[in-house]
């Protein structure tokens, strides 16, 4: 979150407005909007559990009560995936080079298999949902 909430700032001070459309029509390529464009990336891909930034959700998953397990599977993750997307596509098509766009899909690819594979060597049904949420994150990305 903080990655993501220094981002945020560098942006506000950079072009005194954090509306979407306004970024998508102010935003230059300079050091200081990429360096915003990494830490919001980097924050919401982390909130996303997009793989290797997915360590957090497994014991998320299986240590929290049923209800919470299943906000964090439908709700958290896709709600960061969701604002990522706005970002790219809204405020910062100017400021992202098509190889960020096929980095981002290799770690999906990678998602997809390495949460494929631990969600089918899981016993406990709480973390064969992580790994799979894993997996299906990757699917979004890819």
């Amino acid at each position: 979150s903080m990655a993501y909430l220094l981002g945020t700032v560098l942006l506000y001070a950079q072009y005194s407005t954090l509306s979407i459309p306004q970024l998508g029509a102010l935003i230059e390529s300079t050091p200081a909007t990429l360096a915003a464009v990494v830490l919001i990336t980097s924050g919401l891909l982390l909130k996303t559990a997009l793989f290797p930034l997915h360590f957090w959700l497994p014991g998320a998953h299986g240590n929290a009560p049923t209800p919470v397990s299943a906000l964090l599977s439908g709700l958290v993750v896709k709600a960061s995936f969701y604002l990522l997307l706005r970002l790219w596509f809204g405020a910062f098509p100017r400021a992202i080079s098509p190889a960020a766009g096929q980095y981002i899909g290799i770690l999906g690819s990678a998602a997809i298999v390495w949460g494929s594979l631990l969600a089918l060597r899981q016993v406990r049904l709480k973390l064969v949902i992580a790994y799979s949420t894993v997996a299906q994150v990757g699917y979004f990305f890819l």
